[in-house]
Order: C-alpha cells, then structure tokens, then sequence
C-alpha cells in the first residue's frame, strides 16, 4: 500500500506491537505522530517521517484536544490499547475525519 502524504497517529505507538505498527506506515510511506509519557519512550524509533509528541496522559481530555489540535489533517487515527487481561485491542479510524470523539465528546472543531 502507498501512504505517501497520509498522517497517521498511533496512541499506544510505543510499546511493542505499536513499534511495529509505526514501522510498517513509515515503510509504506506514511507520517507517524506518536504520543508518548516518558522520555525512554522516544528511544529506538526508526527514522523518517515521524513525530514523536510528549503527551502527559490520553485519560485527560484537555490533552488529547491539544495533541489532535496541533496536528495536520489525519488519514487515520489508531489506538493501540493494551488491556489488563493480556489482550490487545487495535482501534482504526480511517478517514478525513479520523478523530476519536468518544474520546473528545465536547470537540467541536474537527481537523
């Protein structure tokens, strides 16, 4: 697939299985905005078209605005969710609308 100029974020882009995700969209050409916590989140990224956004937490609403507020217009937004019982679940929102509002109920501008 060709995601030449697509911008793509991964919530959840820095653990293992996001890593990879990350990987294959760079590979495939894509931009990767990646937020992350902790600053030994940011090591080990390949290089290429890739943002890496210190994010404090995505449970906070305020940040979540800020972070999808300073971004470029998104092809797709995935959220990598690890969950307590060893599964991991992967949401995709593909699209120009790509923009979690279950996450964002008040989000009244859309990017």
């Amino acid at each position: 697939m060709d995601f030449r100029g697509r911008h793509v974020v991964v919530t959840g882009g820095t653990g293992a299985l996001g890593r990879a995700v990350v990987g294959a969209l760079l590979a495939a050409g894509a931009h990767c905005h990646v937020p992350y916590r902790q600053e030994r989140e940011r090591e080990g990224f390949p290089t290429g078209a890739l943002s890496l956004i210190p994010v404090p937490s995505l449970a906070d609403e305020a940040a979540v605005v800020k972070l999808y507020g300073g971004l470029p217009s998104l092809w797709a937004s995935i959220h990598i969710n690890p969950s307590r019982k060893g599964r991991t679940e992967i949401q995709p929102a593909v699209g120009p609308v790509a923009i979690p509002r279950q996450k964002i109920p008040r989000l009244s501008r859309v990017r």
